[in-house]
C-alpha cells in the first residue's frame, strides 16, 4: 500500500440526524501512510472524502477534483483522522492515487485540522 492511494469502501459513521446511531455509507478514503513499514500495519490511517457541496474551504480542507481521478468535485477532510484494518483496504476497493502536490496540501491540512501548531 501506498500513501495517497484512494479507496472506495463501506464506513461506518455517525447518522446526520442526532441520536440515529449510526450509518454505513460508501466513502472515498486516503491513506496516509504507505510504503514497506506500512505493509506489516494491522490498522491504515485515512481522511475522508466527500463530494463538495459549494460551502467555503476551510484551512482542514483539500479540494479535489477530475485532474486527480476522482468523478466529481470532492472534499478531503482533514480534521479527522481515522484508521481502518488495513483489510478493508483490498485491490479492489483501490480506484487511483493522488499525486505529491496534492498530498503535501493534505499534510498540511491535517496540521491544521489537528491543531498541532
Amino acid at each position: 500500500m501506498d500513501r495517497g492511494e484512494v479507496h472506495r469502501i463501506d464506513l461506518e459513521l455517525p447518522d446526520h440526524v442526532p441520536g440515529n446511531g449510526t450509518v454505513v455509507r460508501r466513502k472515498f478514503v486516503v491513506t496516509l501512510r504507505g510504503g514497506p513499514d506500512a505493509a506489516w500495519e494491522a490498522d491504515v490511517p485515512i481522511v475522508i472524502a466527500s463530494t463538495d457541496r459549494g460551502a467555503p474551504r476551510q484551512p482542514h480542507e483539500v479540494a479535489a477534483d477530475a485532474s486527480d481521478g476522482f468523478d466529481h468535485d470532492t472534499i478531503i477532510d482533514c480534521r479527522w483522522v481515522h484508521t481502518v484494518p488495513a483489510r478493508f483496504l483490498r485491490a479492489e476497493t483501490y480506484q487511483f492515487t493522488l499525486g505529491p502536490q496534492r498530498m503535501h496540501e493534505i499534510s498540511v491540512a491535517v496540521v491544521e485540522g489537528l491543531q498541532l501548531l
